[in-house]
């Protein structure tokens, strides 16, 4: 561990801003020995992500709906009748294996079995099993549910020969003393001084490989996903799941690097807000400087093997340079040797046009960047450039000091004309933050997009997007 646990509780309590909160972390702190969340040691120590959800003030919201949807998934009238004590928090985690995980306590065990017997009977579980006093049983045939006196965990997904090694791993979970579990952790810790009904911290290793890029940025080049922490609000708008969070490390030279880079995002102001569509992975919006954003992005190995495998023809990093104002970048992958995306971008100054007769001299072999007219009906109206290399075309132009430029020429047309702030209901959303994603599951893939959503939508609804921000 990179800090001992006095250091991880004040590093906590440097996001916190008011006194109130630094009685209520410490209250949080002093609780946790106490034996009423033993039924937590079932979550395993190393966990890479935790998701706190706390029910009785949920229930004071608008939660009807997820309540509502947890009924239908446990497959009971009243919450109670599973033998489940709804007033504990129920907690979502990802392993250190990577199985996604739900922990919840147990009021009576006695009327759990009852419960599960009963799904045994209308074919939704199998038989309950026993292993070293704990019970399971395989629900859908992929979630294993295993239970003791003090805890549930529903685990998975797992097929096949895979349920029996997740089982003995559940038993030894199910038995973990403080210890070897999370309730130790600076993680669990971090958790309890995030005021509200539902709150997340997670290391970015945690995230889909295809989405971990954008939360990182801002981290230094030497630093590892799972040295960069994610610590945020969690609210259900509709089906999206909004994240108001921070990123930090619990390595203190990495954190002081991190903190010092995240200040070079400025608050937005509701640019490009009607540049998110429906089907692409990500967005992401930004205010910078472009001076000093372009070596933020360098440190980053996503996006700076993008840059590199452009630059062997195109001086991205001179136009970055010229940017001053917003950015918005979707993504449809971003993994290395392979980039599809596109940039729209405020400019301070063109003058990197100055440039492009040398850049068509300088192509690679085998590659060359020829005229493109982006208004097909007056091309020299809307001047532009592609660059191409084999079966891989860039597209790239500017009008009226607003850049564009990217793979997907569709995508790069519907940036073209950008005019300024657009009143869209996203707007709204975007003004005062310093960074925004708007993530998109159900592009992950059919089978990843899928199961995620679906672990998901018992406690969060028919969640499909992701909105992620950084005040």
């Amino acid at each position: 561990m990179d800090i001992s646990l006095m250091d991880m509780g004040k590093f906590c309590l440097r996001y916190v801003k008011h006194p109130f909160w630094m009685l209520a972390a410490l209250i949080a702190t002093l609780s946790s020995c106490s034996d009423g969340d033993n039924y937590v040691n079932a979550i395993p120590g190393g966990s890479m992500a935790l998701i706190s959800i706390d029910m009785p003030q949920q229930a004071k919201g608008k939660a009807d709906s997820r309540l509502l949807s947890l009924k239908n998934m446990l497959h009971v009238d009243d919450l109670s009748d599973c033998g489940l004590d709804v007033s504990a928090k129920f907690y979502l985690f990802e392993a250190p294996d990577g199985n996604l995980g739900l922990c919840a306590k147990v009021k009576d065990s006695g009327d759990l079995k009852h419960w599960q017997e009963k799904l045994s009977a209308k074919g939704i579980c199998t038989s309950l099993s026993e292993r070293r006093g704990c019970h399971f049983a395989v629900m859908k045939n992929s979630w294993l549910v295993g239970f003791s006196d003090e805890a549930l965990l529903v685990m998975g997904p797992v097929v096949g020969s895979a349920q029996a090694e997740l089982r003995q791993q559940m038993v030894r979970y199910l038995k973990a003393k403080e210890e070897a579990g999370i309730k130790s952790s600076p993680m669990f810790a971090c958790i309890d001084t995030i005021s509200s009904p539902m709150a997340m911290v997670a290391q970015t290793q945690a995230f889909p490989e295809k989405f971990v890029a954008p939360f990182i940025l801002g981290a230094p080049k030497e630093a590892d996903p799972s040295q960069i922490v994610i610590a945020a609000k969690i609210a259900v708008n509709g089906q999206c799941l909004d994240i108001d969070g921070h990123t930090f490390s619990f390595n203190k030279a990495i954190d002081a690097k991190l903190q010092k880079n995240n200040q070079v995002f400025r608050p937005l102001e509701g640019h490009y807000s009607d540049f998110v569509f429906s089907d692409k992975l990500m967005t992401l919006f930004l205010n910078v400087n472009g001076r000093e954003f372009l070596p933020i992005l360098q440190q980053n190995k996503a996006f700076q093997a993008f840059l590199v495998g452009i630059n062997s023809a195109v001086d991205m990093d001179n136009i970055l340079r010229c940017v001053d104002g917003h950015i918005v970048i979707q993504v449809n992958n971003l993994s290395e040797g392979h980039a599809d995306m596109c940039m729209g971008a405020e400019l301070a100054d063109i003058g990197f046009w100055k440039d492009i007769d040398y850049w068509k001299k300088s192509c690679p072999k085998g590659s060359t960047i020829t005229a493109y007219g982006f208004d097909q009906t007056k091309p020299s109206s809307v001047p532009g450039y592609v660059y191409t290399n084999g079966d891989m075309k860039f597209y790239f132009g500017s009008l009226n000091k607003n850049f564009f430029c990217g793979t997907d020429i569709d995508m790069v047309m519907s940036l073209r004309y950008y005019k300024g702030v657009v009143d869209q209901p996203l707007e709204k959303q975007l003004i005062g933050k310093r960074l925004v994603m708007v993530l998109n599951l159900l592009s992950l893939g059919d089978m990843e997009g899928t199961s995620i959503a679906s672990f998901l939508k018992p406690l969060f609804g028919d969640v499909n997007k992701v909105f992620y921000s950084i005040r």
